[in-house]
This record gives structure tokens, sequence and C-alpha cells, in this order.
């Protein structure tokens, strides 16, 4: 016996020379496998004496029991297979349902990584923008600042020809306009 599986339940009846062989995890329930070791032919052990009665009956009864324990396993394996089999339908169906919700959250996913991006370049964006302003903000304080120097000195050259009257000149008197 070639033992593909890694459980291999063995019963063995040693009074009819009967092994039986099972998987029985739900992994290997794919791979469920009956493995009957029966002789070529059952015969009854006869006694040669040729005496008739007992020894016949109870070979009778023995390969009668055997049958029913053999129908027995068969039916409770049988039962076991259906199990297995709705299981496996049971099983499927979720797999189903759960790779349809995840197809749906992949996609939800993929969407939402997107909106981050957009999200993310808009951010970049904006500071980009705040970046600039707060330069030109910076120049136009500078310029300003310079302008506001022009003006003061405008004002004081303004003031210093507005208080150039004759009277204030220089030994009171203004020289004369030759022109």
């Amino acid at each position: 016996m070639v033992a593909l599986a890694r459980r291999i339940h063995c019963t063995l009846f040693p009074k009819n020379k009967i092994k039986i062989c099972h998987t029985s995890s739900a992994k290997e329930a794919s791979s469920l496998t009956l493995f009957l070791y029966l002789p070529l032919f059952i015969l009854p052990f006869t006694n040669h004496n040729h005496t008739k009665g007992s020894s016949t009956k109870r070979t009778r009864t023995e390969t009668l029991n055997t049958q029913i324990d053999l129908q027995n396993v068969v039916n409770s394996q049988g039962a076991e297979i259906e199990s297995l089999k709705s299981d496996k339908a049971v099983i499927e169906n979720s797999h189903t349902t759960l790779r349809t919700e995840h197809d749906k959250v992949v996609y939800e996913n993929r969407t939402l990584k997107r909106a981050v991006l957009i999200q993310q370049e808009r951010q970049n964006q904006a500071v980009s923008e705040i970046t600039a302003a707060r330069q030109y903000k910076v120049e136009a304080d500078d310029k300003i600042k310079k302008l506001e120097q022009i003006v003061l000195s405008l004002r004081y050259h303004l003031q210093a020809q507005q208080n150039n009257t004759p009277g204030n000149d220089f030994m009171g008197f203004t020289p004369p306009n030759v022109y």
C-alpha cells in the first residue's frame, strides 16, 4: 500500500482477514479512499473431516457477521463521505462569498489609494503655493521698506526746500537772480 495522505486510519479485522483504511481529516476528504484488503476468495474454514452441522453453520454465521460488519463500515463511510461533500459545498460557497468580498475590498483599496494620492498632490501644491506666497511677502516687505525710506528722504528734501525761504538764507539776503 502506498500512503498518499498523511493521516490514514486503519481498522483491522483479524478474524476475517480484512483491513479497512480511510482518511479522517477535512483537508484530505477530497482524497478519501477506501482500501479493502480481502483475499481473492473467502472460503469458510471447514473441517476436512466432512462433518456436517455445526462447523458449516459457524462459518455461515461468521461470513454473515463479516458481511454485516463490512456493510456497516461501508454505510458509515458513505455517510461520512456525504457529510464531507456537504461540508465541501458549504466551504466552497463561503469561499466564493469571501472572494467577492475580497474583490470589493481590493477595488475600494485601489480607489482609496488614488484618493490619497490626489490629496497628497493637492497638499503638495498648497504647500508650494504657501511657500511662494511667503517668499513674495518677504520680497514685498523689503520693497515696502525701501519705498518708505525713499518717501522719508523725499519728505525730508521737500521740507528742506520749503524751509528754504529768503529770510533764512545765509547772511539774510538772497543773491539776485541773474539771467
